[in-house]
């Protein structure tokens, strides 16, 4: 879609997301960390997956495991100047988060016109 907000998922973590951290992180997998968000904020029912190392940063917003959903995750990045790429995938996939935004670029490279 159109890029209509100046920062991806990843960079809202400094100006948008930290503001919103609710308690301490808690580990996920692959090196993930999960962070509550305040409630009342546009955010309920959603934790952060985070992968935060040097300048490698990784940000989806999950929704919290409960008995009644299948969670998924939602992550958006931008693809060039006025593009922005949302996806979702089952929060079970977190594991391969790496694997899962490869193939994903993957296939968005694959379908751009050269």
């Amino acid at each position: 879609s159109k890029r209509v907000m100046p920062f991806d998922m990843t960079g809202r973590l400094e100006p948008i997301y930290v503001k919103l951290f609710d308690g301490q992180p808690k580990q996920g997998p692959a090196g993930l960390q999960f962070q509550t968000l305040k409630t009342g904020k546009g955010y309920d029912g959603e934790q952060l997956a985070i992968f935060a190392k040097g300048t490698e940063v990784w940000i989806a917003r999950c929704q919290t495991p409960d008995q009644s959903t299948s969670p998924t995750c939602l992550r958006d990045i931008f693809l060039g100047n006025d593009l922005s790429l949302r996806y979702r995938f089952p929060l079970a996939m977190l594991k391969d988060w790496r694997g899962v935004e490869a193939l994903v670029v993957e296939k968005i490279n694959s379908m751009l016109v050269r």
